[in-house]
């Protein structure tokens, strides 16, 4: 379900197991998120979530398994917070600290469920 492939059967002692790989390409296909309804989306892997709006560098950094740093908007209440990567933020200084149109096409911002959301935060602030 989440990629991996089974590849071979092999016993270890007195059991007899099936061994799996991952396979990365196949990866981004279960992180489907559909339309937002009332707020929520519902993700291939932990159903109906709050949507949450990321980089694209984020949903990227959460496929491959690699940190790509975490910067929230700080005025809001939300717990969940619009985010970005670290070369977004860098991109964003350099052209003025203001998302507009040449920010926000930079960043790719795109939806993420809220599940998504939190383990991509926790990876990348640890």
């Amino acid at each position: 379900r989440l990629g991996f492939g089974a590849i071979e059967r092999r016993r270890f002692g007195n059991d007899d197991c099936v061994v799996h790989r991952l396979d990365r390409s196949a990866w981004p296909g279960t992180m489907a998120i559909h339309e937002p309804r009332d707020g929520r989306v519902d993700c291939s892997i932990h159903g109906l979530q709050p949507a949450t709006f990321v980089c694209r560098h984020i949903i990227e950094g959460l496929r491959q398994n690699t940190t790509c740093g975490f910067w929230q908007a700080t005025d809001t209440t939300d717990p969940r917070p619009d985010a970005w990567c670290s070369a977004c933020n860098e991109f964003l200084a350099r052209h003025g600290g203001e998302w507009n149109d040449t920010t926000e096409d930079y960043a790719g911002v795109s939806l993420l469920c809220g599940s998504c959301y939190d383990l991509a935060r926790n990876r990348n602030s640890a």
